[in-house]
């Protein structure tokens, strides 16, 4: 039901998230954004059911099975930090262990830095941009220093369950190659590793 899509699109941390888009890219690209959110949410009905405890204690028994390394690439600019240490927390509270997680950051303060230098986790790699050149040229940045079979894609401020590189990971077994659209709930974009994810500008 529209309403009801509507409703939960408008709730204070995604106004907030709308707010914070809007000052950096402004109002024709911040209502773009927002509208295609809500089409998203009025598309069909998907309903996550997170595992238990004891599943993710089985999904990490399991991991071991599994061979293929994640690349998480996250462009960062000023990120705030609240959001960008529930998006950390959220990878590496991952139940499969098998990722790095590359920051590139194109910001012009230390705000980012400060943040990733709280980890000591040596999964996270922290990577200072000369320049601020955009998203797609920042993300490509960050995959020439990827070493992972798979690429992810995620947003600065993006979160993502427990289980999600561990689904990913039995998809990828299970499906070899038709992995692509299989997991829409998630707000990883995942591909197969190449040199460039996005043409040079």
């Amino acid at each position: 039901m529209i309403t009801m899509g509507i409703f939960r699109i408008f709730k204070i941390g995604n106004l907030r998230k709308t707010y914070y888009y809007f000052k950096k890219n402004g109002l024709k690209n911040a209502f773009y954004a927002a509208a295609e959110r809500i089409l998203d949410q009025n598309g069909k009905e998907y309903f996550y059911e997170a595992p238990s405890e004891e599943a993710l204690a089985r999904q990490r028994e399991e991991a071991g099975k599994y061979s293929c390394l994640f690349s998480i690439l996250v462009p960062a600019y000023e990120t705030k930090a609240e959001y960008l240490r529930e998006m950390i927390e959220s990878v590496l509270n991952q139940s499969y262990p098998g990722f790095e997680l590359i920051l590139a950051d194109a910001s012009e303060t230390g705000a980012v830095r400060k943040v990733a230098e709280e980890y000591t986790d040596k999964r996270i790699r922290y990577v200072p941009l000369a320049e601020n050149k955009g998203i797609a040229e920042n993300t490509n940045a960050a995959l020439a220093l990827a070493h992972g079979d798979y690429v992810g894609l995620l947003d600065h401020d993006d979160i993502l369950t427990k289980d999600a590189l561990f689904e990913m990971a039995e998809a990828i077994r299970e499906r070899s190659e038709k992995v692509w659209n299989t997991f829409p709930f998630h707000p990883l974009c995942l591909i197969k590793s190449s040199k460039a994810l996005f043409p040079a500008s």
